[in-house]
């Protein structure tokens, strides 16, 4: 998805620190549908069309966040060791939550020791790309890559800012349909659809996604987002997203997803 070069003046101040990172995942791996076998899995949008049945709690409407009281809580986190013949790495995957009373932009995670001294081995500090605004009791999937020792207790920093002013460009976007499946080559994808229900254009969104094996452990994180590389996102109008799966999510049954971006204007 490429995103334009201009950004309102106070909205590019407020989430300075948000990755604007593309959402070409899937690009390269051709039509969900094309040859396609559906999954026995279950896919649940944590911002679901009004008129649908989801398990999720709904936020309430979120105060502004003056107070700038950050309380973001790390639910899970997983360490896998990823071994091949190029390099090896440790992949950290987990949950965040915002437990703020407010959305939470701008957020970043932090590799750290035992004392505290963040670590120099982690290549993406920004490993919660295009979460662009987190709703109060909202979660989100993490991915992190170290190049560090393999460090099963690991611990993380995290910091973020309230939307403050800045609330009102945070789109609204809902997540209209979606499905799991998988091709006959075994690349595993989650196709869908997004509305955007805000009265603006929509400037760069995305799809945030965690998928759970059947014993409901955290397999795999990421992101995802539109098909359409250059389609323009208008108010009220809908958009293909494609998320396409690591091996990570092979034994993955069910998956949680998260829709959030900003307006135009």
């Amino acid at each position: 998805m490429k995103t334009r070069k201009t950004i309102p003046t106070l909205l590019f101040a407020v989430l300075l620190s948000v990755t604007m990172l593309g959402c070409d995942s899937g690009g390269s791996t051709g039509s969900g549908a094309s040859g396609a076998v559906s999954q026995p899995t279950t896919v649940t949008a944590s911002n679901p069309p009004s008129s649908g049945n989801n398990n999720a709690a709904k936020p309430t409407s979120p105060s502004a966040g003056n107070s700038g009281d950050v309380k973001l809580t790390l639910v899970k986190s997983v360490p896998v060791q990823v071994n091949n013949p190029a390099a090896s790495y440790t992949d950290y995957i987990g949950i965040v939550r915002n437990d703020s009373s407010f959305i939470v932009t701008g957020i970043q995670m932090q590799l750290v020791d035992a004392s505290g001294a963040v670590s120099s081995d982690v290549t993406n500090e920004s490993a919660l790309v295009q979460i662009y605004g987190l709703q109060p009791g909202q979660s989100a999937g993490f991915n992190m890559m170290s190049m560090g020792t393999l460090n099963k207790n690991p611990q993380f920093k995290l910091s973020g800012q309230p939307a403050g002013d800045a609330t009102r460009f945070i789109a609204k976007i809902t997540i209209v349909s979606q499905q799991a499946s998988t091709s006959p080559s075994g690349q595993r994808t989650i196709d869908g659809t997004v509305r955007n229900d805000g009265v603006q254009p929509c400037h760069a969104w995305g799809i945030n996604y965690i998928a759970y094996d059947a014993s409901g452990n955290v397999v795999d994180t990421g992101v995802g987002g539109a098909t359409e590389s250059d389609a323009k996102f208008d108010a009220q109008d809908t958009q293909p997203f494609r998320v396409t799966l690591s091996a990570l999510a092979a034994k993955a049954t069910r998956f949680d997803l998260f829709a959030s971006g900003i307006d135009d204007k």
